[in-house]
């Protein structure tokens, strides 16, 4: 498909309050869309994860997200979408956000036909979606960018995104291989190369940077992390929760005087089991 001057392919349900499952993109490609490579409008896939994008799809320059899942509302309808499959998806030098599978937007409002506030607070709601080896190269945006209570993430891959690579809110998350080259190519303050600010599970962190961008390597101060790999990034870029398990590089070796250094990792709980196990991994020097 080549793209007009809205999206390229849209399931849309702007003036129904029914949702809607079982619509697919499997494989092909989508370029130079105005807006996004594929747009969902108000699905939920329900159990079966019945409905998505899959199959090797290739989203190349599209003037919004790759793939995206719209937020918010459209005349009045939440257009959220729930229980979808994203998997195999390899989104290139798109304007905006590689894959986007946001619920929520911008300052939180009352859902309309949608979950209220009250059962789910913004960024928080029970999305679920099964994402699985997305491979984004080059957005402008973010790389991968989410929110959601719920949800798996498995073989995520972003590089050289001039955002974030992997930005995704919301808690009680499974994440599974992730691995960040070089991003925020776009050197912005502040900009996280991978942002996970909820409360979630984290097995296996892959960070590699030629030169370190400004902000922090990995932002994920209420998780657990398990085997990390970052050999190249300074201690003081990474900011998590806890740390399990194998971690490779220079890391977390606090150096001494830590009154007048900053550059220590950020550790806001440590498992002091691993310390005592091993002490090849954590070491913590004077002043510590």
């Amino acid at each position: 498909f080549y793209g007009d001057m809205s999206n390229c392919i849209a399931f849309t349900a702007w003036d129904s309050t029914d949702y809607y499952h079982g619509n697919y993109v499997i494989g092909g490609s989508t370029n130079y869309g105005s807006g996004s490579g594929v747009c969902f409008y108000r699905n939920d896939g329900g159990v079966g994860h019945d409905g998505g994008v899959i199959g090797g799809f290739t989203p190349y320059r599209c003037g919004e997200s790759g793939v995206k899942t719209y937020q918010n509302e459209v005349n009045g309808i939440s257009q959220r979408c729930y229980n979808l499959r994203f998997i195999d998806i390899n989104p290139i030098e798109t304007y905006y956000d590689g894959v986007d599978l946001n619920a929520d937007y911008g300052t939180p409002t009352e859902r309309q036909h949608d979950y209220t506030l009250a059962q789910y607070a913004w960024n928080n709601l029970p999305t679920n979606h099964i994402v699985s080896n997305i491979q984004a190269y080059k957005t402008h945006g973010v790389g991968i960018f989410g929110d959601g209570s719920t949800g798996f993430y498995r073989d995520i891959y972003a590089s050289y995104s001039r955002g974030a690579g992997i930005f995704i809110k919301g808690s009680g998350k499974n994440f599974k291989n992730l691995t960040s080259i070089q991003n925020n190519a776009a050197n912005t303050p502040g900009e996280n190369q991978i942002t996970l600010d909820g409360a979630n599970i984290i097995d296996g962190v892959n960070i590699i940077n030629y030169t370190q961008p400004t902000g922090l390597a990995i932002f994920a101060p209420n998780s657990t992390v398990t085997n990390l790999n970052a050999p190249s990034v300074p201690s003081s870029s990474i900011n998590i929760g806890n740390i399990e398990g194998l971690v490779v590089g220079n890391l977390i070796h606090v150096q001494p005087n830590l009154a007048n250094q900053t550059s220590a990792v950020y550790l806001n709980v440590v498992n002091t089991s691993v310390a005592s196990k091993r002490e090849d991994t954590i070491k913590i020097g004077p002043g510590a």
